[in-house]
Order: C-alpha cells, then structure tokens, then sequence
C-alpha cells in the first residue's frame, strides 16, 4: 500500500500498491482542478484485520456536514469537502445529491468528470486534490530538508 499525507504529516489515505494516485483519472474541463477520481468502497465494507484485500482508506479525516456550492458556467455543483483532521487543509470533496440517494460524477459515463449528473448509485468517489497530499517519499524528502536546516548543515 502507499500512503499520502497531509502537508502537516497527518496521515490522510491509504492506497492500495495496485493504484497509485498517478494513474487515477482526473476530471477534466469545465472543472478546473483536475482532481484525482478514487472510487471507495461502500460504507461499513471494510475487510476484516486478517483480509489481504487492499482498498483505499481514508484515516484522520473530517467531511464538512454542510456542503460548498461551486458556480461553473453550466450550473452549480455541491461539494463536501474532506479535510485533514489535524490542521484542516482540504485535500479532496465528495459529490451527493441533495436527497442522498447517490452520488453525481458526470453525464457522459465515462468516469473522467467532463459532465454532470450521472447517478452512482450507492458507489463512493472522493475526488482527491493532489496539491493537497504529500506521498510517503515526499513526506521524507521535506523532513530530511526542515531537519538539516535546524542542524545547520
């Protein structure tokens, strides 16, 4: 698995070896973030300790109870934003519709956000902004590089 963290160190995602956040699909235009799509899996699903099923998990996380309305040119979109339970950057949103019934990707069906409206049905996607997460490696990187300039060296 790999894990991505917050800028802050808080661990916020695992993610199996299997998918690195690099080869998930990103919305594309009209949607200016080219957030990451990470399906999830259903609520409650989660393996049991000894399972070696990988699926990716959210820790240390909060979801905003009320959403952020976005304006774009072809209407509005509701998000409830997932923010790192330490210091509150956000990191990534989830899209539902207003009854809860499931969530909205897009309306052509082919995953990549370029449209809106089409239901998931009970199917979680989290829509990851990758600016908002450091890796593993990177997470050591900017360690190794605060500490020596504490050093002095």
């Amino acid at each position: 698995m790999s894990t991505h963290h917050c800028p802050c160190t808080t661990l916020l995602l695992y993610l199996p070896s299997s998918t690195p956040l690099s080869s998930l699909s990103h919305r594309q235009p009209p949607i200016l973030d080219n957030a990451a799509i990470l399906p999830l899996p259903p609520p409650n699903t989660f393996p049991a300790p000894t399972s070696r099923r990988e699926e990716p998990r959210i820790v240390h996380s909060t979801l905003d109870k009320k959403p952020l309305v976005i304006r774009r040119e072809d209407g509005f979109e509701k998000r409830w934003l997932r923010r790192c339970g330490r210091c509150g950057v956000v990191w990534g949103y989830e899209l539902v519709e207003p009854e809860g019934e499931g969530e909205i990707e897009n309306e052509d069906g082919d995953g990549d956000g370029g449209g809106e409206g089409e239901r998931r049905g009970k199917e979680r996607v989290l829509y990851v902004l990758e600016e908002g997460l450091v890796g593993t490696e990177g997470l050591e990187r900017s360690l190794l590089e605060s500490t020596r300039g504490v050093d002095g060296g």
